[in-house]
């Protein structure tokens, strides 16, 4: 009511006493923490990979994980689950890099004879597993210290096969789909094993690149001779 009054007086005066009124209004606060959501699940995910880089299997470790994306041990265990499952997500997370970085060489070289495409996949394969050498060897560590996960990561490694067999596929033949299959699954297997192995024997790429050239060689003129 006195407001009401003074306001006949003094309408400006008054005007400023209500919003001065307003903003003494008690405002409400969020309570707790902000959910969580993907973002921070891939700033796990990434610290686990940061980590692998640079320890090695003594980087994966939740505390170390969690102070690294600078969220809680909860929250990983929440997003992500345990140390097994970090695991692995680091793992197919490291095959899908592998792959788009394979994928992008073949499209450098798409011009290219086949045998050099196989030879850039090749060595592109063994200077990833240099750049990333720690979290490579980890990743291999823990997958065969789980045994055999084949319905996990089979689709990702398929996938990777799938760059080579496009190389085999335009052979003079053409090659059959089981041929270039075939010889898919050996020359990865091969590399795989060379170039994982390279890092522990201290070889460099001037002694891989002969191992390579002949797994190269030897499936890309088995498969011109008998491409059915």
């Amino acid at each position: 009511m006195v407001l009401r009054r003074f306001a006949h007086r003094n309408p400006r005066c008054y005007l400023a006493a209500m919003s001065l009124d307003d903003d003494m209004t008690p405002q409400k606060r969020p309570r707790g923490r902000p959910p969580l959501g993907p973002e921070h699940r891939a700033r796990l995910i990434k610290a686990a990979l940061t980590l692998l880089d640079k320890k090695g299997l003594d980087g994966l470790q939740a505390r170390l994980i969690a102070a690294e994306a600078k969220l809680s041990v909860g929250s990983l265990y929440k997003l992500v689950g345990d140390i097994d499952d970090v695991a692995r997500v680091a793992a197919l997370e490291t095959y899908r890099e592998l792959y788009a970085h394979e994928a992008a060489i073949l499209r450098s070289v798409a011009d290219q004879p086949v045998r050099d495409q196989l030879m850039a996949l090749a060595l592109g394969y063994y200077q990833f597993v240099q750049d990333h050498e720690r979290r490579w060897q980890a990743v291999i560590a823990r997958r065969k210290a789980e045994g055999r996960l084949e319905e996990y990561y089979g689709a990702d490694e398929n996938r990777l096969r799938s760059v080579i067999t496009e190389c085999l596929a335009d052979l003079p033949g053409p090659p059959s789909d089981a041929v270039c299959d075939m010889a898919a699954r050996a020359m990865w297997a091969s590399v795989h094993g060379i170039v994982t192995a390279a890092p522990h024997a201290g070889e460099d790429a001037e002694v891989i690149k002969p191992l390579i050239t002949f797994i190269v060689d030897a499936a890309v003129d088995r498969i011109i001779a008998n491409p059915g």
